[in-house]
């Protein structure tokens, strides 16, 4: 039930809800797999059968997604990784554990940010133990105007 959700991922949910367009998120698996719980208008790059070895035997999961499974997990993730796959997948959203979630993660805050920033990720919303970082990655089919 919605009941055992994190508070701070039900403020996520509907902080992204109220966004416009196609919302697709790279979050840290505990607010990924509870955000397709809640919306199934968050797309996010792994559902909670990413553990789960006969899934991965058949491979629904590729190296790619095991090792972003693995960074976002991790209070240092691999941010140009990261960056990158936001950008070839037209994702606007990413989601990182900030210093609230652990107090080692104070250290490296500023420098997390500028990396994302000087791609195009601002930071758009701050989330109790999360920050939300944004960027237009959607391309428009209908951008360009031919006269």
């Amino acid at each position: 039930s919605l009941l055992k959700l994190d508070a701070d991922v039900i403020n996520i949910c509907e902080f992204l809800n109220a966004q416009a367009g196609e919302i697709k998120i790279i979050a840290p698996t505990e607010v990924s797999i509870n955000v397709r719980k809640y919306s199934a208008n968050i797309k996010t790059f792994y559902g909670a059968d990413v553990l789960r070895e006969d899934v991965n035997v058949n491979g629904k999961y590729s190296g790619d997604y095991l090792y972003l499974y693995n960074t976002m997990n991790s209070n240092d993730p691999d941010l140009s990784f990261l960056i990158t796959r936001a950008d070839s997948e037209q994702c606007s959203y990413i989601i990182l554990r900030n210093p609230n979630y652990d107090e080692t993660i104070a250290n490296k805050w500023e420098l997390m940010k500028k990396v994302l920033s000087d791609s195009g990720f601002g930071e758009l919303q701050a989330v109790g133990k999360y920050t939300i970082f944004y960027k237009n990655n959607v391309v428009e089919s209908m951008s360009w105007m031919f006269y």
